[in-house]
This record gives structure tokens, sequence and C-alpha cells, in this order.
């Protein structure tokens, strides 16, 4: 009730605001069709702070004031070629504004107006069309022909080249080789066991244009590239020789908010000989196609035909970086990760470091997933008695095609007996196993070869309520230098009453499993991601150990506390929900890393 109430009240100073403007009305309910989704209500007023006071539409709908209004331009407005209008009327208002304060309908009111009345300044003729370059693709996607759109996984620059393209009818997805596209496809769940693609272009302008601007017709786009003559060749030679076809055609170049990128198709063209008649223009005069000398052919095909746009989204590797504003992933995408063990951290860690943009891994793990530990694990039922290694591939290039896997359901010491290359062409292993013999054996193999890459150990503690993440790196530390001889941390997070059960019996005979959730896995996750991150940008350069401490008094509840080896080590008093890192020196206790 308070809700509705308030949009009540909302509606009724709105229309209060507004009506007190000279010359403003409401319109009446039979005449909001065809405005928003789920109109409410709807005023015409003068926009003040214009020239010329031109009449706007103001609407509002159901979730008003908690949704702001929209403003239009009525029919046959002289605004409506304006940058920042859609061909509705529809102005965008959204340009640069501050906070709004939603909870007083009468300034979300006026801050519509003056929004309004800022989009339609008059600008000069170049300053108007920079503001159609900059934002090319909101309009373009305003005039694209169907539901058709165009997935580009090539990164654009400036270079025009052949592309190679696969389409279904809802999709056009376009990439630098036959290799790179196959793979996207394949990961992305296609199911085909022969994809045919063929031949399109990449075109560079040097000089951006308006969507209004482009071209829409083959011929019109030959003359454009006629300044451009390699590119005319280019465009010329991907014509369809052997049999009709169409061919796509991408154009990119700058603007001040980065590349911009537009997709058409050019049709093979066709001479109309009458009502559901016609025939092939390319062919005419020619027994065959093959036949026609290849210039003509050309330009036969460049004519009359209409270019048919279609919506372009990209997905290559550079716009997602810029998307996530990380500066990483252009050095990520290059590296490659070793991940021992794919239990529930080192799936979950997996996943994070392919979100953050790592292009290559190395999976080994010789379990398969199992019922009981689905609750925690990334994978769900779905993957159920698949090997982790494999399942944790599927699930991630499903979600992320470019990302490249390479599995071991093996354990990591008889693969690297096998062949140690898995593990010496990585950039960073980490081992997320929480097994001390695995680890051990591993940290032997990392201290005693030069030519072994940094190595992470990482682990969930008791009730998983903290976590650790130790590289070894450089001339710093080793694990043997921080752990007993029992292989229990010297510097454990927390500490634990003698008889807290800390592991827990499952029926059978020693399967022991280490209690904790999937919310436990997060900060752990995290923590082992972001070293791992640091330690392939060169951020870490020597034995560093990082660990997270959960809530203080859920640790004490649980029978445990904070660790007094690790209050000394860090020289202080450690809170609780917080982490640290420490760098990790050598133990001249250690029998591998004395001098």
């Amino acid at each position: 009730m308070i809700l509705s109430d308030l949009q009540a009240a909302g509606i009724a100073i709105a229309d209060e605001t507004i009506l007190s403007k000279p010359g403003s009305y409401r319109l009446l309910d039979q005449q909001l069709e065809g405005r928003l989704l789920n109109p409410k209500a709807a005023w015409v007023t003068e926009l003040q702070g214009t020239a010329d006071k031109p009449n706007v539409i103001v609407c509002v709908d159901t979730h008003f004031p908690f949704s702001l209004p929209q403003v239009y331009l009525p029919a046959g407005s002289q605004y409506a070629a304006h940058p920042h209008v859609n061909k509705r009327g529809k102005l965008c208002l959204l340009q640069g504004s501050p906070g709004i304060a939603h909870r007083d309908p009468r300034s979300v009111i006026e801050w519509a107006l003056k929004r309004a009345a800022v989009t339609l300044q008059s600008t000069d003729e170049a300053a108007t069309r920079e503001e159609f370059i900059d934002e090319f693709s909101a309009y373009w996607n305003e005039i694209v022909d169907g539901k058709k759109s165009a997935i580009t996984l090539f990164t654009p620059g400036p270079r025009s080249r052949k592309l190679f393209y696969w389409e279904n009818n809802e999709l056009l997805i376009l990439a630098d080789c036959r290799k790179k596209l196959k793979q996207w496809l394949t990961n992305s769940g296609w199911q085909r066991d022969n994809f045919r693609f063929r031949e399109a272009v990449f075109l560079w302008l040097p000089e951006p244009l308006t969507a209004n601007e482009f071209p829409s017709q083959g011929i019109e786009l030959k003359n454009l590239l006629n300044q451009y003559p390699s590119d005319l060749k280019l465009l010329s030679d991907a014509v369809p020789r052997n049999e009709p076809g169409q061919l796509p055609v991408v154009v990119g170049f700058n603007t001040n908010n980065g590349i911009a990128l537009a997709t058409v198709i050019l049709d093979e063209p066709l001479i109309n000989l009458g009502p559901s008649k016609s025939k092939l223009l390319v062919e005419e005069g020619f027994s065959k196609r093959s036949h026609l000398p290849p210039k003509m052919l050309s330009s036969r095909y460049l004519s009359n035909a209409k270019l048919k746009r279609i919506k372009t989204n990209r997905f290559d590797m550079e716009w997602q970086d810029y998307r996530t504003g990380n500066n990483e992933s252009q050095t990520l995408r290059n590296k490659q990760v070793c991940i021992v063990g794919c239990g529930a951290l080192g799936s979950h860690l997996a996943y994070a470091l392919a979100r953050a943009g790592v292009g290559h891994f190395v999976l080994i793990d010789f379990d398969k997933l199992s019922s009981d530990n689905t609750r925690r694990h990334l994978l769900g039922m779905e993957y159920l008695a698949q090997y982790k290694v494999q399942a944790v591939k599927t699930f991630i290039q499903k979600q992320l095609p470019d990302v490249c896997i390479t599995t071991h359901p093996d354990s990591w010491e008889d693969l690297f007996k096998q062949d140690p290359s898995p593990f010496i062409g990585s950039d960073v292993i980490v081992c997320t196993t929480g097994d001390w013999a695995c680890e051990e054996a591993l940290n032997l193999v990392k201290t005693t070869s030069s030519s072994m890459p940094p190595t992470i150990f990482s682990c969930i503690e008791t009730f998983g309520m903290s976590g650790q993440a130790l590289a070894v790196i450089g001339g710093g530390g080793c694990l043997s230098c921080g752990t007993n001889p029992n292989g229990r941390s010297i510097y454990e997070t927390t500490v634990w009453q003698a008889d807290t059960e800390a592991n827990r019996q499952a029926g059978a005979c020693g399967d022991q499993f280490l209690p904790f959730g999937f919310t436990e896995v997060g900060p752990v996750s995290d923590l082992v991601a972001r070293l791992t991150i640091d330690v392939l940008s060169g951020r870490v350069k020597n034995s560093e150990l990082r660990g997270w401490i959960g809530d203080k008094d859920r640790i004490e509840e649980a029978g445990g506390q904070i660790s007094g080896a690790l209050t000394a080590l860090l020289r202080g008093e450690i809170r609780g929900n917080s982490s640290f890192a420490v760098e990790f020196k050598k133990n001249v206790a250690c029998n591998l890393c004395r001098d």
C-alpha cells in the first residue's frame, strides 16, 4: 500500500507541476497508446530553455516516481532529426545526468524537462554530425532490417581483411579464420559434424560515417571505396564466384567513443521478370556463372542490390576488456594457468580467472563429480558422474567460448611422469587439492626444478571460515618453510579446540570431508584468483602468503580463534572479515631451502 500510495501521489504532483506551466494540458487515456509500454499519464507542455519553446509530450508509467519520465517530440517536429532523438521521437535524457531524488516527484519532472531542453539545444552542423558519429551504434540500431544480428569475434582495427562467417536464421557470426570460428561455435554448444563457412569482408574506413550517410546499395558502397583501391579490390575479390550467394560486409571506423562497427549483407542482385518471377542479374547473357569475366561478375554484383543492415554485437577480447575496465586482460589472455584439483575451490577459481581474462588453462583432476558435492561445486547435477576437468571445461566454454582449455583426468604425479610440458609450459601452477601429500610432492618438484613456473598452494580451512594462498616464486620461501612435518601450516589462520570436529566422516570407510558451504568458497576463491593474477602480471615477484579471515564471532562460536602464530607473523591484532598479505621468507630450518 505504501508504494501504491506514493505512486498515486507522485502522478498527482506531476499533474500539478506540468499543468502549472503555460499552455500545458493532459492527454486523454486513449491518446496514450503507442508511447510507453505501460503508460499511466501523459501531458503536452512547452519546453522552456530552448529558443522556440517547442511542444513536447511528457509520459510517466505506473512505477513513477521511481521510474524516469520519458519525453517525446510530437509528429512532424523540426527537431526529429536532432541527435539523441530516436525514430519514434523519444529523447535520450541520460547524457551525463546526476543523481535524481526519486521520492520528490516534482524534482523528477523538472529534471526531465531540463534534460530535454539541454538535449534540444541548437548546435552547429559540424558538432551535430560529430554527435551522430560518436553514437553511431545507437542510430544504426534504429535503421536495421529485421531481427538478425551479427556477432564479431575478430579484433577490429585499421586493416581491411578477409573474414569467414557462419549463420543461422537469427545470427551471423564472423571471425578472422575458420579455426577460431569452429572453436567458438563448438564451445558454445552448437552440435554440427560439418560447419559450412563462407567468406566475408571487413573494411576499415579512415573517415567515419553517420548511420544515415551509410551506403544503402551495392553501387554506393562501391563508389565509396573508389578512393580506397585496395579495399575495393578486396571487396570485389570476395564476391561469390562459383555459386549464387550473399556477401556480408563489416565496416569499421574510429569515433570519439571508440571503434564503431556496422554490418551489412549484400544479397545477390536480381532482375525482375514480372509477378513472382526473377533471375540473377550476374548471370544475364551467360549460360554459366563461371563464364563471366571476374571484373564483370564483381561489377554486376556490386550494382543496385539493397544492402541489408543488421545489428552488430562485438564479442572480441579487446571489447570485452574495455567493458570490464580491466587493464590486465590484454596480458592475461595470452597466459596459461595450470590448476591441479577441480573440486569446489579449483572449479570456482578456474571460472573466476576465465572471467578475469585468462585465455588458456590446463585442468588436472582424476575425480568425477558426485552428487554430495554439487551444493558447493561450480557444477550441478547436469554434470553428475562426469570427470570434473571435462565438465568444468564444458561449463566455462559455454559461457566464454574463446577460452582455450586442455584437460587431464589423471593424477598430477602420473601426468608429470609421462609429460611434464603442461606444467612447464604454464605461466603459473595453482594447487587447490588441500591434500598434504599432493602438495608436498608438488612443492618438492617446484623447489628442485628451475624449469617449473611460480606455484601457488591454496586451501580452505576449518568450516570454510578462513583460507590461505601461498605463492612460491623467486628467492622466497617454499611450502615446507611454513609447515610442520605433519603437513599443518605453521601460520594457520585459525586454531580450534581439541574436541572440534573439523573433518567429518561419511558412510564409507576412510571417507572424510571438510564441511563448508557454497558461500564460504567465494572469499577464498577470490583471494587465490587475485594472487594468481598478480603473479601473472608481475606484481608479485617473491614468495607471498595471503589469507582471508571470516567473521570472528562465528569462528569463536564454533570453537576457534585467530592463531597466535599468524598474529605474530603479521605483527599486530587481526580483524575478522578481512584479508592480509605478507612476504614469505625462507625458513632456515627448511630442508629444501637451506643454502
